[in-house]
């Protein structure tokens, strides 16, 4: 049919150009034939719940305007609609325009669409709310309808809002399913916005295009329109009215079927407007309920405060339900603002829960504390019992970790410790107490939960801590050079040790043990030891002193035997003997020794004197041993001469050689040689030679020896 269309739209423009004609003559045959061509139809219903007196359920559908006597409907509900589309061709796409008035009079009337089924909270009209079935007397049987199909409506814009964000931000926090545009044998593949209608002009339009493929020759759509709402636009702040549409009289509310779009094609749809009376449209009351949900039983009374959305005309009514074991009762149970006090003279431990129901124009609600779900928060009445913690007895080296608990009450505490003197932080439970001075320090801390408080004590007893026991033991005074031990206290009675020396001493080895080892300087003078020890706990610490002696004041004492010696030879100057030495100061003794030669003459002929002692490192000297050796040769030489003394000759030829005569010394090793001389030539006959040999030692101790020969030749020829 539509091709059909199409083709006679382009035959007729040709023949328009060829055959010029009025053109008037020619419109209504095109009319005739877009009517036929173009057979769909579209009726626009809402649905009526009648009088809340007499609710209908479910819900019927009018093809009409709504009032009071065919709607009951809160601010903040859903109008529901549907709109009945027959006579489509299957599997065409349609697009269905729909305005809805979002201003009407300078009041916000429809915000946005949403879901066809958005009638609760119902219960303030004292009956449930009421189900919309959008099938329900459709021109097929539900059978017919086979399939569903579901779209997500955009998000209205509040661009100009004169409320921030709205309308936006009550579309936004719509479940997910609230947002939905569902189709009955019709396939929805878009929904847009042609235009949105101004937030502030007097009245104003929203346009929605609803883009759908007919799955059969008869498809319903369902949606629904949000009754704008006081509670998301609020009061005129001069007059006090109510920005939402509900305030006025009249009609404000309309829902219209403005056109179809058909192959891009305008089409008209007739006259589709339905409109809702604002006497069908009830601003419900809304309370809620703030005061304590904690208190203590020694409280004698609590206010609890009603918060309704106009005060105007309502009606209040408290009431104590459930178990009431705290034994509260309200005093005025008619006012917004109540008091609760205790049946007698205190509270009892317990819980008890508040309802408030408010009315207006005989529409009611009902709140609890701090909910709108039965039973609300529930009122405890307690007490709390604070421990500060088992009394303790420290040095006034030690630190007091005190601790304070807490039973009872909502487990959110404050601690408040007095007084603060030595406390690390007297706000917290657990403070550090390091103590000022000994004695007994008291503390009281309060815990307070924010209603309840309780008070409690600790007492800290601060004795003074014990010192270490500090001593040396060991000798003074003691030798220079020597080694000494020097002993602190025991190891049970201290928990470390610390050796130091001054003066003329050193420490050798370890000085961090019971023990130290102490080297004294090679001279007499003192050295002065320290000795730093702690508790076993290492919390206190001692010092003490000793001053030692490095002294010697006795001599030392040689030992061996000396004698004098008289000798003739150097040779036989005896060894110098050994000499010791004795001394209570052994380190650096040693013998001391000289020797001098005097009145010395020749080598074997002069005084030797030998001395021994010896001098400590005190400076303590030792008697001094002497030997005094005199050596005296006078002993001339030994001569040995095996010849004649006097030897007769005739002749010069027969005077025999010289002999060899040799002598020995007592001092000497081997012969000395002799000074030899001769006189007499021996030259006549009658003449004599006299030999002569004379030796001599070192000393000048001599002997000689001399051969006379004669030479006398008295034989004749």
């Amino acid at each position: 049919m539509n091709a059909v269309l199409l083709r006679f739209r382009s035959i007729f423009r040709a023949a328009v150009r060829r055959f010029p004609v009025p053109i008037l003559l020619a419109l209504p045959l095109l009319l005739l034939l877009q009517r036929t061509a173009y057979a769909q139809s579209a009726n626009l219903d809402q649905g009526s719940n009648d009088k809340a007196t007499t609710p209908l359920n479910p819900v019927s559908w009018i093809n009409g305007n709504l009032n009071a006597n065919m709607a009951h409907f809160l601010e903040g509900y859903s109008v529901p609609y549907r709109a009945v589309l027959e006579g489509l061709v299957v599997n065409q796409t349609y697009t269905l325009v729909i305005g809805f008035d979002v201003r009407n009079s300078s009041k916000h009337a429809l915000d946005y669409l949403t879901h066809f089924q958005r009638l609760s909270p119902h219960n303030v009209f004292s009956h449930g709310q009421e189900t919309v079935n959008p099938l329900l007397s459709a021109p097929q049987p539900a059978s017919y309808f086979t399939t569903t199909d579901v779209f997500t409506i955009p998000a209205p814009s509040s661009t100009g809002s004169p409320v921030a964000g709205q309308p936006a931000t009550s579309f936004n926090a719509l479940p997910a399913g609230e947002k939905q545009f569902t189709g009955y044998n019709a396939d929805i593949t878009n929904i847009t916005y042609a235009s949105q209608g101004s937030l502030t002009a007097a009245n104003s339009e929203t346009v929605v295009n609803i883009t759908f493929t007919a799955l059969k020759a008869t498809a319903i759509l369902a949606w629904g329109a949000h009754i704008a709402s006081i509670i998301d636009w609020g009061k005129d702040p001069v007059t006090g009215e109510p920005n939402s549409a509900s305030a006025i009289n009249g009609s404000p509310y309309h829902m219209r079927l403005k056109k179809w779009i058909i192959n891009g094609a305008d089409v008209n749809i007739g006259n589709q407007d339905r409109s809702l009376k604002t006497d069908a449209v009830f601003i419900p009351p809304t309370c809620s309920v703030a005061g304590p949900a904690n208190a203590c039983v020694q409280t004698t009374k609590l206010a609890y405060t009603a918060t309704v959305d106009d005060s105007t005309g309502i009606t209040y009514a408290w009431s104590i339900i459930g178990a009431n074991t705290a034994n509260a009762k309200i005093v005025n149970p008619a006012l917004g603002t109540i008091t609760v006090i205790p049946i007698g003279t205190a509270f009892t431990f317990g819980s008890f829960n508040l309802r408030l129901i408010v009315t207006r124009d005989g529409l009611k609600d009902t709140c609890y504390l701090a909910s709108h779900d039965t039973p609300g928060t529930t009122v405890n009445i307690y007490n709390v019992d604070v421990n500060a913690g088992s009394d303790q007895t420290i040095t006034n080296l030690d630190t007091a970790h005190l601790s304070a608990s807490i039973t009872g009450g909502d487990g959110t505490y404050i601690f408040t410790w007095t007084p603060v003197t030595g406390l690390s932080n007297p706000n917290v439970n657990n403070p550090d107490f390091i103590p000022p001075s000994t004695g007994v320090f008291q503390f009281i801390v309060k815990g307070d939960d924010g209603n309840c408080q309780d008070f409690d004590t600790v007492a800290i007893t601060v004795n003074q801590h014990a010192t270490a026991p500090c001593g040396i033991t060991g000798p003074s005074p003691v030798c220079p050079g020597s080694q000494n031990q020097y002993t602190g206290p025991a190891p049970a009675l201290v928990g470390s040790y610390l050796w130091s020396v001054t003066g003329d001493g050193t420490v050798s080895g370890l000085n961090n043990t019971q023990n130290v080892l102490i080297n004294a300087a090679n001279n007499c003078g003192s050295y002065q030891l320290r000795l730093i020890v702690s508790t076993p706990d290492g919390k206190r610490k001692d010092t003490c002193y000793q001053t030692v002696l490095v002294k010697d004041s006795i001599k030392p004492v040689l030992t061996g035997q000396v004698s004098d010696a008289n000798v003739a030879c150097t040779k036989d100057v005896p060894a110098a003997p050994v000499i010791g030495v004795t001394d209570n100061c052994t380190a650096g003794l040693t013998v001391q020794t000289s020797t001098t030669v005097s009145d010395s003459t020749c080598v074997n002929k002069y005084k030797i004197t030998r001395k021994w002692w010896a001098v400590d490192l005190c400076g303590n000297k030792s008697d001094t041993l002497k030997q005094v050796i005199t050596v005296n040769d006078n002993i001339k030489p030994v001569i040995t001469a095996n010849f004649n003394n006097t030897v007769n000759v005739q002749c010069l030829k027969d005077v025999p050689a010289a002999p060899t005569p040799t002598a020995t010394d007592n001092c000497s090793n081997g012969n000395i040689a002799p000074v030899y001389s001769e006189k007499g030539s021996g030259s006549a006959c009658d003449s004599t030679i006299t030999r002569k040999w004379v030796f001599a030692d070192a000393c000048g101790n001599s002997d000689s020896v001399s051969q006379v020969i004669n030479i006398k030749d008295d034989i004749k020829p």
